[in-house]
């Protein structure tokens, strides 16, 4: 597979290339990672296939400097929460809401699930679940108001949330506890 080539989203890049072929050796343009574990194409039946042409990889990056904008300037407005969470997430959070996962809709039960563990990095991620449209676009101005959608820490109240923050590590334990009832549910 090959992995997303994107100037200036290199963390995104070796996240992903690990999680795709174990290694964080860089690939280069075109080519293409070993097959996955038993060479298995995609639940589609064909390979992914995640370059990026130079046009979109720049479309994400004034994406993602428009995300840290609008983020900073919720937390900034409320005096309250932590920019630093947020910040580290943003070309990850960006890359995968906007380009790889299928977030058709909240109620969809073919979507992709996004189980973020990293409850303080919320704020990121409702800024990119807003750009898909699961959020009004003006919601991120009641950022952890008393009766806000958008807390401190992800809440199921919020649409696109699948579960809420709570010790780091819980996020693993919850997201393979839904891939087993999904795949039991057929």
């Amino acid at each position: 597979m090959t992995i997303y080539k994107v100037r200036h989203l290199e963390y995104a890049k070796a996240v992903i290339q690990l999680c795709r072929n174990g290694s964080t050796t860089p690939l280069r343009h075109g080519e293409r990672a070993p097959a996955r574990r038993g060479g298995k194409p995609n639940a589609k039946g064909r390979d992914i296939q995640m370059a990026l042409s130079e046009k979109r990889a720049a479309e994400l990056t004034r994406l993602c400097r428009r995300f840290r904008i609008d983020v900073l300037t919720a937390i900034h407005k409320v005096q309250t929460g932590h920019p630093g969470g947020s910040l580290s997430v943003c070309e990850i959070l960006t890359v995968l809401t906007q380009e790889h996962m299928n977030l058709a809709g909240p109620e969809d039960p073919a979507r992709d699930r996004l189980v973020l563990s990293k409850g303080h990095a919320a704020p990121m991620l409702y800024r990119c679940l807003i750009e898909k449209g699961f959020l009004p676009a003006d919601s991120m101005s009641t950022l952890r108001q008393t009766g806000s959608l958008l807390q401190g820490h992800p809440s199921m109240h919020t649409p696109g949330i699948e579960m809420p923050a709570g010790p780091l590590g819980l996020g693993l334990g919850a997201a393979q506890g839904m891939a087993l009832a999904l795949r039991l549910q057929g």
